[in-house]
């Protein structure tokens, strides 16, 4: 491009493209310490309460517990599938992972009954493309999100669990990993399969007798279903931490590509510019040397 003056307006059209990405790389910073700060801050209690549920319920009798016990496992089974995905794009790779995850999930899961329930536009859209049933849709949760946005989710699935509307419930996420690491996941959330306490601590507390009151069956009651609370808001924590920071990622490195694209552009300009005045002087002299 040789023209000076294209050259100018292709820098100045960079240069505000550029103020945009760097504008939306600060908003997605702030963002993204909100959530990594909630979701690093949570992981502990989640921790504590799979430990704990793995204490109790080790030597229970899963067929008293509805969340416990095994559904229909026939060829066709009732599957709901929570899926959490971006409600704005720009995320980078984000996005086209979890969805190449969910499309995988699906397609492994054709013969048996699958209802979704989505979480934000990003997730709807996906699911309405590829013609499955959307039985609830959670949209413009508040971020980071709060135990009282994500129950209603809990409740809803709880609810069809024990009610045998769902043989089994998923969850499809991304796993925050660190800000420029972030990884697609499809996990199995009922029945609770993992009422086994960590081997490390159990190991570490083997010689600990445990005693319960109220019994250990009068807990699980109470703890079965603020698991399932728990490992929804972890969920929707971590997918938000994932989004905010592919999108801080996604918006520097969007930036830093401008500003390379601006420094090679105006140099061009400048040699070209440099070029178009030695013409215009060599032009000048040959004229006053013709006089």
């Amino acid at each position: 491009m040789s023209n000076t003056q294209q050259l100018r307006r292709r820098i100045k059209s960079i240069s505000n493209t550029r103020q945009i990405t760097k504008a939306m790389e600060l908003v997605a910073a702030s963002k993204m310490r909100k959530a990594q700060n909630q979701v690093l801050a949570s992981r502990p209690y989640s921790n504590v309460i799979e430990y704990v549920l793995g204490t109790v319920g080790s030597g229970v009798d899963r067929t008293k517990h509805p969340l416990l016990r095994t559904g229909h496992r026939g060829p066709t089974q009732k599957i709901a599938f929570i899926l959490i995905a971006p409600d704005k794009g720009l995320a980078g790779s984000l996005v086209t992972n979890i969805m190449r995850e969910t499309l995988q999930f699906i397609n492994q899961n054709n013969t048996h009954e699958l209802n979704v329930i989505t979480i934000e536009r990003k997730a709807r859209d996906f699911i309405l493309k590829t013609g499955n049933t959307i039985i609830a849709d959670f949209a413009s949760l508040q971020s980071p999100p709060t135990l009282r946005d994500t129950n209603p989710i809990a409740r809803l699935v709880i609810d069809g669990y024990t009610k045998k509307t769902f043989d089994q419930v998923y969850i499809g996420y991304t796993h925050f990993i660190n800000t420029v690491s972030q990884k697609p996941i499809i996990k199995k959330i009922l029945p609770i399969e993992n009422t086994k306490p960590d081997q490390d601590e159990s190991a570490r507390n083997d010689s600990v007798e445990f005693r319960f009151e109220p019994s250990p069956d009068d807990i699980l009651e109470s703890l079965l279903p603020r698991y399932i609370e728990v490992e929804i808001y972890q969920a929707v924590a971590e997918a938000a931490a994932s989004e905010h920071s592919a999108r801080m990622v996604a918006m520097k490195n969007a930036s830093d590509n401008a500003k390379d694209i601006i420094y090679d552009l105006q140099l061009t300009y400048n040699t070209t510019r440099q070029g178009a005045i030695t013409q215009e002087l060599a032009e000048v002299t040959a004229g006053a040397n013709a006089v």
